[in-house]
């Protein structure tokens, strides 16, 4: 017995945490301690059988009961009443917890000699310094706007980034004139990084906002107060950028102590000290938990068949975490090790849709996610995917190809302005979106990469991570230039080592240095036919072109060793590989300014735009006559081994994992631990209406065809209890179909005999409640009957009713319409959005114009979820007809533009007839036919639109 004469809990000693309320501060003061210290627990009331009460704060304290009894104290109330509270219990506990030095002065006061002073922690990762700076204003030919100045500085850290015009080296923001003042005040700095200047205007709008200017002596800068960089001096405008960022440091480095792993480990230390004056031991200390047991590594798409980046790092990767005695697997596609893992860890974003499928796949399993989307830069995809295959299709020389793809980059720049980014394939933003939402964690390779994804998705709440590539640097220091010298006959040479295709820009490589008399190796499979033959076109005798060398071999290392210049102007890359491997040997390196290269190598390799041929040549040449001394190169690999360690990027990924298990569990199953499988997913009722295809199953086109698709689909779900119904006649109501119906395909059979038999009397159905009806038809629309009951069906059954709006074009643009199908359109609208529980659309258009018609009538939307339509096309029905093989023979040898939709008035063919006439007036016959394939279900309504 002790000394209160209570009984010692059984089992282990353990501590329970009294809240003074949930849900604010207090919660997550306790919440820090329990994720970490698995003997402790937390709750609004009291837990008698723990060896320690300890009450977060002193005022939930009553009468003891627990052996050992502890406060928090955040502070002393001004009230008489209240300060008489604080000192009483201050006595009465056995360990007073201050949270801060001034009330630790007032416990001490009272007498108390029991007492710490604990400060709780704050979370570094979440809050990180960012500087933001912004740049105002256009660019011009010349340069003289000093966008060649940022881009040269954009790799210092934890600076985000803002630019109010094109062609600066980040994405350009529109700024309209009345929202400026909000936009200035939101920045910490105006960047003045112009080279020649009257103004600069931002310079005074800046500082009547608050804002400071750093700038160099241009224009009126020096009338007024700014921080000075020598003008176009990037190492100047560095030092300040490095300043800056160190006052922000500073600061932080004041709290860096306040964890919440050193809140958790004081108290763990202050727990132990009192349970052992009971005798008592607690579990395992802090410092050996781990929360990661087991994590399945996930690969999709085609890396199951092609030798990428990713196939390359997520097996070493792999192998790094076990080295860590982490139990670390490498699965494809969704296999069943994802089920057994503590987190899942998806790689890449392409291809989206097997990338998206991994997502929901950990989500539906319930497990943590992290994913590394190694996200390129596809947005000047048109610029190397087409145009400049066809620039180097019609040019005879490197000269001619120089001018034309100068001609493109400037197509390209005013197509980046006037419209937005082309998605890479149908769906992609929204893919990737649905990836961030369903991702636990996000972690980037380069700050380039996080600037790519956020401007694809926006702003998320998923927490990100910034963790390098790693490459084996020991292995590639050592090469033996010899081996690839005798092998090929060459003793100095420019390299180039990826894959021969567009995006690696081999071609304007090749090209940029024809004529210089510099050889040339590049190391590749051609993934591209195309591409290498017009590779080896430009090339020209002086180029070595090697079809493969196996990756980490003897003859790669030598061939790295031997080059004297490392050239790797790629368009778009992650974080490339062979860059790293190259600078593992110390290379004398010229890489793309696109990506993130600079922030891996800094000022230790030079950079050239990929898409001018004269940077290129330029940059190569600098690195020909000037390679790197002996010192530079040791300088430079040794940084590589030191910042891109396998063992470093093994530990990072680690603590990520953990960041992100901290934030959802307390202790995960320990390594050795055989966790139990997870919970078989109870099955959904979904009652999906089917009245649309039901009158229409002749007719598969449109909204007929989606609800068709849909229920199919639905069939194949083995988590679901499904049941389709239709409405028949208001004398009827809704009846059921059988699955065989639906199956089969007997919709229009079944729905005949349905009506043939005359029911008459009313159908009474009897559907699983708290299930889900689902409509995604276009049946209400004309049909205020069918509305009515679909409400009725619904509240009968207590089901959650769902209803698809595919579009709300009949209320913006009645005049398409015959007279009088808007009104009523409009009033059944208004009732099935008053009715629903929740409105499902596929577009953010959509979902703008069925919240503004709520708004119109006065009605308050239920939630509005978005869903993407058509993932998959399916199989076409190959079946000839007549029309069919009329066409085949009309067009077999004729080029045509093909147009699929129903003959009517909002389909705007009058539009595309006149730009057709356009062309033919132009072209001559040598113009494509124009056909159309749609009914005319509104015969005189289409002809009275436009006789043609």
């Amino acid at each position: 017995m002790n000394a209160y004469n209570f009984p010692q809990p059984a089992g282990r000693p353990s501590v329970h945490i009294v809240l003074s309320d949930k849900g604010w501060i207090l919660e997550r003061l306790a919440k820090e301690i329990a994720d970490r210290l698995p003997y402790v627990t937390y709750g609004l009331a009291p837990d008698p059988s723990a060896a320690i009460q300890y009450y977060v704060t002193y005022g939930c304290r009553n009468a003891r009961v627990s052996p050992i009894e502890i406060a928090l104290f955040t502070h002393r109330e001004e009230d008489a009443g209240a300060g008489a509270r604080f000192d009483a219990v201050a006595r009465e506990v056995d360990h007073a917890v201050s949270m801060s030095s001034g009330t630790a002065r007032l416990i001490e006061a009272l007498g108390v000699a029991q007492h710490s002073c604990i400060m709780p922690g704050v979370d570094l990762d979440m809050f990180h310094p960012r500087l933001k700076i912004a740049v105002v204003g256009r660019t011009y030919h010349t340069g003289r706007k000093g966008e060649a100045l940022v881009s040269a500085v954009m790799d210092v850290p934890d600076i985000e980034w803002h630019f109010t015009g094109p062609s600066w080296p980040g994405p350009a923001e529109h700024v309209a004139d009345e929202d400026l003042p909000d936009f200035y005040r939101s920045m910490d700095y105006i960047l003045v990084p112009a080279l020649n200047e009257g103004g600069p205007m931002s310079v005074l709008e800046a500082l009547a906002s608050g804002v400071q200017v750093i700038a160099s002596t241009v224009g009126w800068v020096p009338d007024f107060p700014h921080i000075p960089f020598e003008r176009g001096n990037a190492a100047s405008l560095r030092q300040v950028l490095m300043n800056l960022r160190a006052e922000r440091m500073k600061l932080r480095a004041s709290v860096e102590h306040m964890t919440w792993d050193n809140w958790a480990a004081q108290h763990d230390e202050l727990f132990r000290k009192l349970i052992a004056t009971l005798g008592g031991t607690v579990v395992a200390p802090m410092a050996g938990l781990r929360r990661v047991g087991r994590v399945a590594l996930v690969t999709h798409g085609i890396e199951d068949t092609t030798l990428g980046g990713p196939s390359v790092r997520v097996p070493n990767t792999a192998r790094a975490l076990r080295a860590l005695n982490v139990d670390a697997s490498v699965i494809y596609n969704r296999g069943r090790d994802m089920a057994s893992a503590d987190i899942v860890h998806g790689f890449n974003i392409w291809l989206p849709k097997t990338a998206v499928a991994v997502a929901r796949e950990a989500k539906r399993l319930a497990k943590p996610l992290i994913f590394s989307p190694i996200m390129l830069d596809l947005s000047e995809g048109p610029l190397w995917q087409t145009d400049a295959l066809r620039t180097f299709r019609q040019a005879r020389t490197p000269e001619e190809a120089d001018a034309l793809m100068r001609w493109h980059g400037e197509i390209q720049c005013e197509r980046e302005r006037l419209h937005p980014p082309v998605e890479p394939e149908p769906g992609y933003h929204d893919m990737v979106r649905e990836i961030a939402d369903l991702s636990d964690g996000l972690i980037f390779l380069s700050e380039a990469e996080r600037r790519v994804f956020r401007r694809t998705v926006g702003e998320t709440d998923t927490p990100e991570f910034l963790v390098r590539n790693p490459v084996d640097a020991a292995y590639f220091s050592g090469g033996n230039p010899d081996l690839f010298r005798d092998a090929y006959g060459l003793r100095d040479y420019v390299l180039c080592i990826g894959r021969i295709e567009p995006r690696k820009n081999q071609l304007m490589l090749v090209s940029a240095l024809a004529g210089t008399g510099l050889p040339v190796v590049l190391v590749g499979h051609g993934a591209h036919a195309e591409y290498a033959d017009l590779v080896k076109r430009f090339g020209g005798p002086e180029l070595l072109m090697i079809d493969r060398i196996d990756p980490g071999s003897e003859m790669l290392r030598s061939a790295i060793a031997g080059a004297r210049v490392f050239a790797l102007p790629s368009w778009a890359e992650g974080a490339p590989l062979a860059a790293l491997e190259a600078a593992a040997a110390g290379a004398n390196m010229v890489l793309s300014d696109r990506s993130g290269e600079r922030e891996y190598f800094g000022t230790q390799a030079r950079y050239c735009d990929p898409a001018d041929m004269s940077s290129i040549r330029r940059s190569v040449l600098q690195a020909w006559e000037t390679p790197l001394d002996a010192v530079q190169a040791r300088m430079l690999a040794e940084r590589v081994a030191e910042e891109y360690a396998w063992e470093r990027h093994a530990r990072e990924t680690l603590d990520a994992y953990e960041d992100v298990l901290a934030r959802q569990h307390p202790i995960l199953s320990a390594p050795d631990d055989d966790p139990a499988p997870p919970a078989p997913r109870q099955p959904v009722d979904i009652i999906l209406d089917v009245t649309t295809w039901a009158n229409n199953s002749t007719t598969l086109s449109g909204i007929v065809r989606v609800e068709r698709s849909i229920a199919l689909e639905l069939l194949e779900q083995a988590d679901l209890r499904l049941r389709f119904v239709m409405y028949l006649s208001s004398t009827t109501g809704f009846v059921e179909l059988p699955h065989e119906v639906i199956e089969n395909d007997l919709v229009s059979v079944y729905v005949g005999q349905l009506k043939a038999r005359d029911l008459g009397e009313r159908s009474t159905l009897r559907l699983p409640h708290g299930g889900d009806l689902i409509a995604v038809g276009s049946s209400w629309m004309q049909n205020a009957d069918y509305s009515l009951e679909l409400k009725q069906l619904a509240q009968d059954n207590a089901l959650t009713l769902s209803v698809l709006m595919h579009d709300m074009t009949p209320a913006l643009f009645p005049r398409w319409y015959l007279a009088g199908y808007s009104t009523t359109w409009e009033q059944n609208c208004a009732e099935m959005i008053a009715n629903a529980d929740r409105l499902l659309v596929y577009s953010e258009s959509t979902r703008n114009d069925v919240t503004a018609f709520a708004l119109a009538h006065d009605i308050v939307p239920p939630v509005i979820g978005k869903i993407r339509l058509a993932d998959e096309l399916g199989t076409l029905d190959t079946a000839t007809t007549d029309e069919g093989e009329q066409a085949r023979r009309l067009f077999g040898n004729r080029s045509f533009i093909l147009s699929v939709g129903g003959i009517h008035l909002r389909k705007n063919y009058a539009l595309l007839y006149d730009v057709w006439q356009i062309l033919r007036e132009e072209m001559g016959d040598a113009c494509p036919h124009l056909v159309i394939v749609g009914g005319v279900l509104e015969r005189w309504r289409a002809g009275s639109g436009d006789a043609r």
